[in-house]
């Protein structure tokens, strides 16, 4: 058998005596490396994959293993389905174990596919019905739209089971090598400020990345290529704030997720004095946090001996604070309100049908963002069921489908064939006045032609997702949407029902109760 050159990573002794072996060499030096060694001549791509190459895969060009340098797709599908022409101009497999193609035009991969990254959480039917909604999205933009050059969008997901650091490591295959136009998600604000700080604004990648749901403040210059498809934790604590003042709240205890989207929200909720933070203009008050529900049980307890009979009681954390919610009921406490945010809808409602207790139901009060449009939501749940009969609905859905409709929307407005954050994140200001495009109009895909039509125009749209008015903030990269004050009226079928509603005049500095 010949001998060819082929590269070896030379940082990797027992790698490099793997391969000596393998080759027959088993006599060859292992003490020393040279970046070039002698290995047999291939006959196609597979007799290369024993050779490890730090800059990426290798391929049998002429007899012989080279790396796999390409300019566009075409030139690497003949090494497997899902590579793909990676950012730095060699074969890269699209795929892994936790990412799979949730879209891809035809089939198979081409010249003519321009790739989107989405991270979510498998597990959970949050995370299942993002997915689906993320998948629809870019089926509509491609069944009635491309981009200027032709190409067609496809999906890349991939599953961080709700991990933040595999959220992270996802994502940033996704950025670093794969080379993705933009990033949907992740939902969860833990996850979302992981993936922020370590990926999206890290030197170099500055990818357009949209979250449908997470709140939470990045605390860091991002450059404006961070966005979310709702409004962030200043909005829902001055939403709740002048709520709260409206109510006339003299005594309060407030309980919060020690996680980023309870941090984020408290922050904004309250102010420093001295060396704590309180909550403005309401007389006597206790603030403790937690991290499991146990704690959370025990902090309440704590706080419940620190304010005798408050007249109100604020929860902002995830579905345990429905377990929190029975807490206060066995421990006697009956304020006249307890404030809650949206993010505890489900565990909420779990709550009041395990306590089945329309006093305590007759409480609770969520503050929570608008999130169905109430023409165009029923419409994308019902072709959501339609694909996929057992969806948990829920206000993700249409939050994820307009993350993932506007962001391509914005990169359709892009000018020029550079796809990065910088220059997408500008065009959202093209999606805030003009003619109205409503994502309701889906018979045969209207708003996607109507859309595409006029921005290839220089004309700027007035997107009406499913959500909502998505009335874009540029300098705050979020939309500036009213809140609803949600009570429940049944305690077997507790569906939230809008009590008040709070517009902000925008940009959200300041709003009103109505």
């Amino acid at each position: 058998m010949r001998t060819s050159d082929v590269n070896i990573a030379c940082s990797n002794p027992a790698s490099r005596a793997l391969a000596l072996m393998a080759a027959g060499l088993l006599g060859a030096s292992i003490g020393a490396c040279t970046k070039s060694l002698d290995f047999t001549e291939c006959t196609e791509h597979s007799d290369c994959d024993r050779f490890v190459d730090e800059d990426g895969p290798l391929r049998c060009e002429s007899g012989t293993c080279v790396k796999a340098e390409c300019k566009q797709h075409s030139e690497c599908t003949t090494l497997g389905g899902s590579q793909v022409c990676g950012i730095d101009g060699v074969c890269v497999d699209a795929l892994s174990d936790a990412c799979e193609f949730l879209v891809l035009p035809g089939g198979e991969v081409g010249d003519d596919l321009t790739l989107l990254g989405a991270v979510y959480d498998a597990s959970t039917p949050v995370g299942k019905l993002a997915a689906a909604a993320f998948k629809l999205a870019v089926e509509d933009f491609n069944s009635a739209g491309s981009l200027a050059n032709g190409d067609k969008f496809g999906l890349v997901a991939c599953d961080s089971a709700g991990d933040p650091n595999a959220a992270r490591t996802n994502a940033a295959r996704l950025v670093e090598e794969v080379g993705i136009a933009a990033l949907l998600g992740p939902m969860d604000d833990d996850a979302f400020v992981t993936v922020a700080q370590d990926v999206v604004v890290k030197m170099g990648n500055f990818v357009f990345t949209m979250t449908p749901t997470a709140t939470a403040p990045i605390g860091f210059e991002d450059s404006g290529v961070l966005w979310r498809a709702t409004p962030g934790a200043a909005a829902h604590a001055k939403a709740m704030l002048d709520r709260v003042h409206d109510d006339a709240v003299d005594s309060t205890i407030m309980l919060l997720r020690g996680n980023n989207y309870g941090i984020g929200i408290y922050n904004e909720l309250t102010e420093e004095s001295g060396m704590d933070r309180v909550i403005p203009d309401v007389a006597v008050q206790a603030i403790l946090s937690y991290q499991t529900v146990d704690e959370g049980r025990t902090a309440l307890t704590n706080l419940a001996m620190q304010v005798a009979e408050p007249t109100s009681i604020i929860l902002i954390g995830g579905d345990e604070v429905g377990e929190l919610i029975l807490k206060t009921a066995e421990l006697g406490l009956t304020p006249k309100k307890i404030y809650t945010s949206h993010a505890g809808l489900r565990g909420i409602q779990s709550a009041i049908i395990q306590s089945g207790d329309p006093a305590l139901m007759g409480r609770i009060e969520m503050i929570a963002p608008v999130a169905e449009h109430p023409e165009n939501a029923p419409i994308l749940y019902n072709r959501l069921l339609e694909a996929s009969p057992g969806l948990v609905l829920g206000t993700e859905a249409p939050l994820a489908y307009d993350a993932a409709m506007t962001t391509m929307l914005a990169i359709r407005a892009t000018p020029g064939s550079t796809l990065t954050g910088p220059t997408i994140a500008p065009q959202m200001a093209k999606l805030t006045s003009g003619m109205p495009i409503s994502f309701g109009e889906v018979q045969e895909l209207t708003f996607v032609r109507n859309a595409v039509a006029l921005l290839d125009k220089g004309e700027s749209i007035d997107v009406v997702g499913n959500s909502g008015d998505l009335r874009f903030q540029q300098e705050s990269g979020e939309p500036c949407g009213p809140f609803y004050a949600l009570h429940f009226s049944d305690v077997t079928n507790p569906v939230p029902v809008p009590a008040a509603t709070y517009n902000f005049a925008c940009p959200m500095k300041t709003g009103t109760w109505q």
